[in-house]
């Protein structure tokens, strides 16, 4: 028995190996539906966008993220570009579709791929669309179950032939089965003979609304000549565009985070415009600047100040108000004196040592007041000097000084 249990263990761990080895299968159909232009599965749309720069040559040819009226690679202003939107749903809000309108208008051309267009865009180009309950939009990458076979027609009015292109793929498409005449055409039908491709012309440009974006997958345009539908639906655009633009917003339109309120701010409708946000920053830098230079060259005003005025005859004034109040006549008169002499030395340069004709002539000379006056002051100096002075001597010394300093 022990001789044989190694070879029954062995046995085991081959036959557990056998079990949970995955074997190899062989290469199976990928029916995921997805439009996505970077899948290269039968139903993404890599074909299609590669395209692009063939059938657009001077055109340049990007993808989109951003919401109408924000796009980075389109110009708002300008015509001659392409806006191609391919998309499960296409759920515009009001202001979405004003710009995409808006943008058609300026002379550029807009073209709408989607299985189902929600209610503000049919009533906006005044469509009715057909509707299949047995097609699954909420769950858009299960497998398609639908009828093996598929096929679309161009009018045999607006292109050549051939106008019927048939693909054996799933049939998962949609139809309009009421249009306003007045604004737009028919340019193809789907198989039940409902249009599928109507065209609407705005004031420079054209948008086309297209319900049938599995003719855009790289199963169907790969199928036989296929491809020359897509050369056709590009040749209804006139002109030769600058910019063509592979729009991936409603693609995504389920991954992006709901908003609280649809309500934007001044601020926000500005920066959605390319213009207007060069406008708004290149505004804000010069301010900035304009705040650090002149912050910086201007100074606090210098308050004006008024010349210094002379007190000495206010406080003069005062002691001398005071002395004569308290009838101090002869202190006040040798004050008077002694101010006198000091202005005179220090404003005329003359000696005071002695007060007599010699300084009453040389006082006349050098202040200009007459002689007589530089005698009565020398004579009320010399009279206080010697210790006489009444009232009545003290208010014309008074007088006299006060006349001399309007005159000197």
């Amino acid at each position: 028995m022990n001789k044989i249990l190694p070879f029954v263990i062995v046995g085991v761990v081959i036959i557990l190996a056998l079990l949970f080895i995955p074997t190899k299968k062989g290469k199976q159909f990928d029916s995921r539906f997805t439009l996505n232009p970077k899948d290269k599965i039968p139903y993404g749309t890599n074909v299609s966008y590669s395209l692009l720069s063939k059938l657009f040559p001077s055109a340049k040819v990007t993808v989109n993220r951003n919401e109408p009226g924000a796009w980075k690679n389109l110009n708002v202003d300008t015509g001659k570009q392409v806006l191609i939107i391919v998309a499960f749903d296409f759920d515009p809000t009001e202001e979405e579709m004003d710009n995409i309108l808006s943008f058609a208008q300026k002379g550029n051309y807009v073209f709408i791929s989607a299985i189902m267009y929600n209610s503000m865009a049919t009533d906006v180009f005044k469509v009715r669309q057909a509707y299949n309950s047995g097609y699954d939009l909420k769950d858009k990458i299960n497998d398609i179950i639908r009828p093996d076979s598929f096929r679309v027609m161009l009018d045999t009015g607006a292109f050549h032939t051939p106008v019927a292109y048939t693909c054996p793929g799933s049939s998962y498409d949609n139809s309009f089965l009421d249009y306003d005449s007045t604004i737009t055409y028919p340019l193809g039908y789907s198989d039940n003979g409902n249009p599928n491709l109507l065209a609407m012309n705005t004031i420079k440009g054209t948008v086309f609304l297209h319900s049938a974006p599995l003719t855009l997958t790289n199963f169907f345009l790969l199928y036989n000549n296929n491809h020359k539908y897509l050369e056709q639906l590009a040749a209804m655009v006139p002109v030769k565009p600058t910019h063509v633009v592979w729009d991936e917003y409603y693609l995504f339109s389920a991954d992006r985070p709901k908003k609280e309120s649809d309500s934007k701010g001044i601020l926000s409708v500005i920066l959605n415009y390319p213009n207007f946000q060069w406008a708004f920053w290149l505004t804000l830098a010069v301010l900035v600047v304009y705040l650090f230079t002149e912050s910086s060259r201007k100074q606090r005003q210098i308050p004006e100040y008024s010349k210094p005025k002379n007190e000495h005859m206010e406080f003069i004034s005062t002691v001398g108000k005071l002395y004569f109040e308290k009838g101090d006549h002869l202190n006040l008169a040798s004050k008077m004196s002694q101010f006198f002499l000091e202005h005179v030395r220090t404003k005329y340069k003359l000696n005071t040592s002695h007060i007599n004709d010699d300084f009453a002539k040389a006082l006349a000379i050098k202040t200009g007041v007459p002689q007589e006056e530089a005698n009565v002051i020398t004579g009320y100096i010399q009279q206080t000097q010697m210790g006489a002075t009444t009232v009545d001597d003290l208010k014309h010394f008074y007088n006299h000084l006060e006349n001399f300093y309007k005159k000197a």
